[in-house]
C-alpha cells in the first residue's frame, strides 16, 4: 500500500479554505482537515479521517487569523492535489508537502527557543565550561570504526539527501542554494565516493 503524503496549505482567508475544503473532498480526498485558529485565539478543527497526532502536530503551526488544510494523499496523487491548490479559485495559499518516512522533529527548535541568549560577560565563561566537558577520543576506538565503514554510511546519508531535496524540488517548494549545489554535484559527489572506495583497505 501507498505511503500517503501530508500536504499542508496555509490560507489568510478562511472562505478560499472552505472552498478548496470542499472541492478536495468532492472527488476521492477523503483524508483531509481544517485548522482554523481564530483572531480571539480559539482553535477550531474539522477533521475528516486525519489522524489526531496530525492535528496534535500541525495546531501550533496556525497563527492567528489563519486557517491550516491538511490533506493525506497518495504520491500518484500529489501533483494533481499541488496544482488545484495553488491554481484554485481564491487567493492561493502557502503549501508545503512532507514525505511519510522523513521526520521532522521540533523538539531541538524547541529547546533553542527556551534557552535565553547569554549577555556579553558571560559568553566567554560559558566557552570555557563547554571546553573543560569535552574530551579527546580514543584514537584506538576511531581506528576501529573503519574507514570504509564511515564512507558507506555517509555515502547513505547523501543519497537520503539527494532523494528528498529531488522530491522536495519536484513539489516546487523554495530550495536553498546548497540545496540546489547538491542537486547539481550530486555525481561529482559520487564519483569521489567511488574513488575512494576503491582506494581504502577492505577492513
Amino acid at each position: 500500500m501507498d505511503e500517503r503524503w501530508i500536504v499542508l496549505g496555509f490560507y489568510q482567508d478562511r472562505d478560499d479554505t472552505d472552498v478548496a475544503f470542499k472541492d478536495l473532498r468532492l472527488p476521492h480526498f477523503r483524508r483531509s482537515a481544517t485548522i482554523h485558529h481564530g483572531a480571539d485565539g480559539v482553535i477550531n478543527v474539522s477533521r475528516f479521517g486525519i489522524a489526531e497526532s496530525h492535528i496534535a502536530r500541525f495546531r501550533s503551526w496556525v497563527v492567528l487569523s489563519e486557517t491550516l488544510l491538511v490533506i493525506e494523499v497518495r504520491p500518484r496523487d500529489l501533483d494533481r492535489i499541488l496544482d488545484q491548490l495553488r491554481h484554485g479559485p481564491g487567493s492561493p495559499p502557502i503549501v508545503f508537502a512532507f514525505h511519510p518516512k522523513h521526520v521532522y522533529d521540533s523538539s531541538s527548535i524547541e529547546a533553542i527557543r527556551r534557552v535565553n541568549p547569554a549577555p556579553g560577560g558571560s559568553l566567554r565563561i560559558a566557552a570555557g565550561q563547554l571546553a573543560a566537558r569535552l574530551h579527546l577520543g580514543n584514537k584506538r576506538s576511531v581506528r576501529r570504526q573503519g574507514l570504509l565503514r564511515r564512507l558507506i554510511a555517509s555515502e547513505n546519508d547523501l543519497k537520503q539527501v539527494h532523494q528528498a531535496l529531488a522530491e522536495r524540488a519536484r513539489t516546487e517548494q523554495p530550495t536553498s542554494m546548497s540545496a540546489v549545489w547538491l542537486l547539481d554535484n550530486a555525481h561529482n559527489l559520487q564519483e569521489h565516493i567511488d574513488d575512494f572506495r576503491r582506494n581504502l583497505p577492505r577492513r
